[in-house]
């Protein structure tokens, strides 16, 4: 993967979720596909919360960038946090059991939606209708992904091993072989960047636009390291296929028992909501043991019956 922070979260990954196929984006470093193992912390990490954090901000500061960070305490465990970057409407949230962690959660994912230009589409809109003087050849270049390792202008049909459009799409069954056709000519499917397949053990061509298009910021994550992030990144694949095979075939699924969590911290967060007159349900979604996935249903007894909103708490 090329990130083009890497002072600030210096691994950010995108593990393309078509299938359970791990594909990276590549740069330099992951070209080697050397991995390590990390020793975790207590909190599952590869770094402390703090230096997380601090390299982060280093970063942004390097972007003469301006940033704010507000904190909530919801319990004596329970930790929430908004950062946001007026500049470029750019807003995002942690969570976390400390106020650093929590911090440390907003910051990272700051970081992997800056890393990806997510926050694109915002300012391309703002550029493109309000300050058009702007949208110049230099914008264009970014918004394509130009600035990426081994980027190329070209139709599927020209590249020695390419993610193929048909293969993105293959469970789109609505779509003809005209519409399979047409998407594979369009402008979107023509901008490629290297990717490594860690399955293949070898590098392909991606069509970073059209796989951002189709699937947003699905399978995208940042970590302390490569290793860090590929993991997340890959859990929330097997999340989402665990969710989308659950919901699709409408499967009767497993509670686990609540008395069965030996986690002190997690019991306390489940008595703090009970306590709340906010029921937990935990679901087993790992599809028979194929999947390390569970989900967690709160409901929230204290809501009127006409609201539908899903908010438990609000805070201040």
């Amino acid at each position: 993967m090329c990130y083009i922070m890497l002072d600030m979260q210096p691994y950010f990954c995108h593990v393309l979720p078509w299938k359970i196929v791990t594909i990276i984006l590549y740069s330099k470093e992951t070209g080697r596909m050397k991995f390590q193992n990390c020793k975790r912390n207590k909190y599952g990490k590869c770094n402390i919360p703090s230096n997380t954090i601090k390299r982060i901000k280093d970063g942004l500061r390097k972007l003469d960038l301006e940033v704010e960070y507000y904190p909530f305490q919801v319990s004596d465990n329970i930790y929430w946090g908004r950062v946001w970057i007026d500049s470029i409407r750019i807003v995002c949230n942690g969570k976390g059991i400390t106020p650093e962690l929590a911090k440390a959660s907003a910051y990272a994912e700051l970081a992997e939606r800056l890393s990806a230009g997510l926050f694109y589409p915002v300012f391309e809109e703002q550029v493109r209708f309000n300050v058009p003087d702007l949208y110049n050849e230099e914008t264009n270049r970014f918004l394509n992904y130009e600035w990426m390792e081994g980027y190329i202008y070209s139709h599927q049909d020209d590249l020695e091993n390419p993610i193929r459009i048909e293969d993105l799409l293959a469970n789109e069954k609505h779509l003809t072989h005209k519409d399979i056709k047409d998407l594979k000519n369009c402008g979107m499917a023509g901008h490629w960047v290297d990717g490594f397949s860690i399955v293949r053990n070898e590098t392909v061509k991606v069509p970073i636009n059209f796989v951002s298009y189709i699937h947003g910021s699905n399978g995208m994550a940042a970590g302390n390291t490569i290793e860090e992030a590929m993991i997340q990144a890959t859990c929330e694949i097997f999340e989402r296929f665990s969710q989308i095979q659950t919901i699709k075939s409408e499967k009767i699924i497993p509670s686990i028992d609540l008395d069965s969590v030996e986690n002190e911290t997690i019991g306390d967060m489940i008595k703090f909501y009970k306590e709340k007159n906010v029921d937990i349900i935990i679901k087993d979604l790992s599809l028979d043991g194929l999947i390390p996935c569970i989900g967690v249903l709160f409901i929230n007894n204290n809501l009127r019956t006409d609201r539908l909103e899903h908010r438990i708490l609000i805070p201040g």
